[in-house]
């Protein structure tokens, strides 16, 4: 609420010194890429993963609005390299049946 009021970083004591990096993270943005109805839906799940999605079997995203709708981010504490290789799996267990999307573009 401090930042939204006016505050600074500066002055709550958080300047680049004070910045620590912890770890690594990398995201990717499925979106349809054409017209279809969702057959089948399976999120992947595991440590350091996390799914923003919005599908589900039946789902038929509109053509006039945004097609994404899902982000994943995945998260590694010891190198972007691992983050890379930990995302390149949670995408081949992504499972998304009925709708083109651009998961194959994102596997390559």
């Amino acid at each position: 609420f401090l930042l939204a009021a006016g505050a600074s970083l500066q002055s709550l004591g958080l300047t680049q010194p004070n910045v620590v990096c912890r770890g690594f993270s990398v995201q990717a943005r499925v979106v349809a890429t054409g017209v279809g109805t969702m057959a089948a839906y399976k999120e992947p799940s595991g440590v350091g993963v996390r799914v923003d999605g919005c599908g589900y079997p039946g789902y038929s995203p509109s053509p006039m609005f945004d097609p994404m709708f899902a982000k994943i981010i995945v998260t590694h504490h010891s190198s972007f390299q691992l983050a890379v290789l930990r995302l390149s799996r949670v995408l081949d267990e992504f499972l998304i049946l009925g709708l083109p999307t651009n998961l194959p573009s994102l596997r390559a």
